[in-house]
């Protein structure tokens, strides 16, 4: 039976595995999404947002990262990947470029929806306080910088909802690595496309290259989040349809990921002796 054939999860049922998950009313979530992992959607990404934007009130917000690819080099070396596209200052790229998935995609469709302006790790949000989280996050600063949505989701204790994708796509745990300012972050070069269609060629410092332990289909196993788990980090799990929705707490993802970075500063990379980037970091 194909997933079409499948009672189709509407709007009602979402609230509910989000309620169930602990997402509240005012919460501020950083959201993940895989659109196709939890089954026939009824309306699709839409149906997403309404159901988060129903779930967390007038008063909450919601973040999702809008990443684009810009670049053309990572420390010395050249791009070869085919999905590059410039930057467009002006939003014209909207949701084109976006490579983060059809639900951030939509997103940034709906009226009243601010974006920040980080030329490779824009965020879009919605609600209470999304223009506020968005705005200091400038074209060329660092992905993960102090001033980007994540260090102000934190301000404000906010959540990671991962709906129906796994946690290797963490991109808090980026922050994480700025904060404890990471040998392994390097500059990237990018493109940036002006309003008037002049492109600029652009370097953005603390960038995020190479390979990390949560990469992967089994995150979960990975160096980073095994030691996690062992210092306490919970991660609250729903199901819904043929997936499941997790969730995190932010202050206590940073807490406990500031420590391990105070006893290792390499606590993202891994342990493979066949990982050349993580093993150039770990001789």
């Amino acid at each position: 039976m194909s997933l079409e054939e499948k009672s189709p999860i509407g709007k009602e049922l979402i609230v509910e595995a989000l309620k169930d998950l602990g997402v509240e009313k005012g919460d501020v979530l950083l959201v993940h999404s895989g659109l196709s992992h939890v089954g026939h959607i009824q309306g699709g990404a839409d149906t997403i947002i309404d159901a988060l934007v129903e779930t967390v009130g007038e008063d909450g917000t919601i973040l999702m990262p809008c990443f684009t690819r810009p670049y053309i080099g990572f420390e010395g070396t050249v791009s070869k990947d085919r999905r590059f596209r410039p930057f467009h200052t002006d939003g014209t790229d909207n949701p084109v470029n976006i490579w983060t998935g059809a639900v951030p995609k939509a997103l940034l469709k709906r009226k009243g929806v601010v974006r920040s302006a980080n030329a490779s790790h824009s965020w879009g949000g919605v609600g209470k306080y999304a223009a506020e989280c968005v705005a200091d996050h400038g074209l060329l600063d660092a992905p993960a910088a102090k001033n980007s949505p994540m260090a102000k989701a934190l301000e404000k204790k906010g959540k990671i909802l991962f709906f129906g994708c796994g946690i290797a796509s963490n991109t808090f745990l980026h922050f994480l690595e700025d904060q404890a300012n990471a040998p392994f972050l390097g500059n990237a070069i990018v493109k940036v496309m002006d309003a008037d269609g002049e492109l600029h060629t652009e370097v953005m410092k603390n960038h995020l290259p190479g390979h990390r332990s949560f990469y992967g289909s089994a995150p979960e196993q990975g160096k980073f989040y095994q030691e996690a788990f062992k210092r306490g980090l919970e991660v609250k799990e729903t199901a819904l349809g043929l997936g499941k929705l997790r969730m995190m707490d932010m202050q206590q993802l940073y807490k406990i990921g500031m420590d391990m970075f105070a006893d290792d500063p390499l606590a993202t990379l891994c342990d493979d002796l066949n990982c050349s980037f993580c093993q150039k970091y770990r001789k």
